[in-house]
């Protein structure tokens, strides 16, 4: 799943055991635009299933370009225009032959409009690229070139994904296969590739992590986060810009009198990682629910599961965010469902026009938070009433701060009109802006 344009665009596959019917779906302004078209099969004379990565072209969100397990499949306003595979592209099967198995695990649109594209298990091809112009180039990497068992003698990663370009312009994917869990950087000015094979943490022990790495994600401190089957792994801002391949395994405090401490969720199977506004942590995993960790990468703000939150499933395969409006999407083995969350992208600077609250007026029927949005990251908070009495105060979960309309002692407030004045983290000014409540 993937949260852009103002709409979730998901995609369904397996990839391994196969048979799932292939379909993308679009949700906007809480409508869905279905691409389930029996037809392609017609077109291609190949199975329509396993639909495995999708990305969305930098200036058109009606196109998009869907990995498969048999190739790469292009879409313009919910039509297929255009199907790749070793017939008509550098991509090729596993085999060499079978066009079922043109595994197409990863693909991924720059800034300048190039979709990157991985192509796994195969006796060439790794790295490929796909320009506006329909021209393709090869990145093909001997490092990643290594797969080895099974009959399998140096063909390229099991399961080469979870694409990502990062804030200095580094594009990192993974290999979610147990034959060799790993983590790659890939150059773009240089054309140099990192491969990262070995985890090992801060304390110098090895974390084993058995059946591949699932997914990369960048927080807002520049640091990589990865998730394993031992839990989620850190490569700080800082070992990246030093080349170093230290991996930290964050400690969370037992807080029980002694200076003992836990790895985070170590020995946990995360599946997925999304990062909000407010550089929370959402950990998907394999079998226990969903962690929401905070910023400060060791409190654990809520747990969700199936039994105890309508969570549909324990296994949560791929979570997407609004970040306009915090809403958080989980995807899971028993379908889609979604979580109104209250962190939001961060405003750079607090403005007048952005800087609002919701509902305004509050009415007597209403019973629920207040949302005050438009803030810069971690900006202090203060309700006042009309003649300045402090009624309630805070910091901004990255752009969004909540109010139950309740003051200082947990009672009510009264009707009237209350002020908010909002200051950047620095101290410096911010705007003020007011809610109405009406009893």
């Amino acid at each position: 799943m993937k949260f852009a344009n103002d709409r979730l665009y998901t995609c369904n596959g397996d990839g391994w055991d196969g048979a799932l019917p292939a379909c993308v779906q679009v949700l906007q302004n809480d409508g869905w635009n279905v691409y389930s078209d029996e037809s392609i099969s017609a077109l291609t004379g190949l199975k329509y299933q396993d639909l495995l990565a999708l990305d969305i072209a930098p200036n058109d969100p009606e196109h998009l370009f869907v990995g498969a397990r048999n190739g790469l499949y292009e879409f313009k306003n919910g039509k297929l225009v255009k199907y790749y595979n070793s017939s008509n592209s550098p991509l090729e099967p596993f085999d060499g032959k079978n066009k079922e198995y043109v595994l197409t695990t990863g693909v991924k649109f720059d800034d300048e409009g190039n979709l990157w594209v991985l192509n796994s298990q195969t006796p060439n091809r790794s790295l490929l690229c796909l320009n506006a112009k329909g021209e393709w180039t090869l990145y093909d990497k001997a490092e990643l070139m290594k797969l080895n068992d099974g009959g399998f003698k140096n063909k390229s990663l099991g399961f080469l994904g979870k694409m990502m370009i990062d804030s200095r312009g580094l594009m990192w994917f993974t290999n979610a296969n147990w034959t060799l869990p790993s983590l790659y950087c890939y150059n773009f000015s240089t054309d140099e590739i990192k491969g990262y094979t070995k985890f090992v943490n801060e304390d110098g022990l090895t974390v084993d992590i058995l059946s591949g790495v699932n997914d990369v994600k960048e927080d807002r401190n520049k640091n990589i986060w990865i998730a394993t089957t031992n839990g989620p792994l850190e490569l700080t801002a800082s070992e990246i810009s030093h080349g170093g391949e230290t991996f930290t395994q964050v400690k969370v405090p037992r807080n029980d009198g002694t200076d003992y401490a836990d790895y985070l969720l170590s020995g946990v199977d995360i599946t997925c990682i999304a990062i909000d506004g407010a550089d929370r942590k959402w950990f998907g995993t394999n079998s226990s629910g969903v962690y929401l960790i905070g910023a400060d990468n060791i409190t654990q703000i809520e747990h969700f599961t199936k039994e105890n939150s309508p969570l549909l499933s324990n296994r949560v395969e791929s979570i997407a965010i609004n970040d306009k409006t915090g809403t958080v999407y989980f995807g899971t083995d028993n379908g889609l469902c979604s979580y109104e969350g209250d962190a939001t992208t961060p405003a750079v600077d607090m403005s007048k026009d952005d800087v609002y609250a919701y509902p305004n007026p509050v009415k007597p029927d209403y019973t629920g938070l207040i949302t005050i949005v438009g803030l810069s990251f971690d900006a202090d908070v203060k309700i006042v009433t009309s003649n300045g009495t402090l009624v309630n105060q805070g910091r901004s979960n990255g752009g969004t701060y909540t109010w139950d309309g309740h003051d200082l002692k947990g009672r009510k407030v009264a009707s009237g009109v209350y002020m908010v004045l909002t200051a950047k983290k620095d101290g410096s000014k911010g705007v003020v802006s007011k809610i109405a409540i009406v009893k």
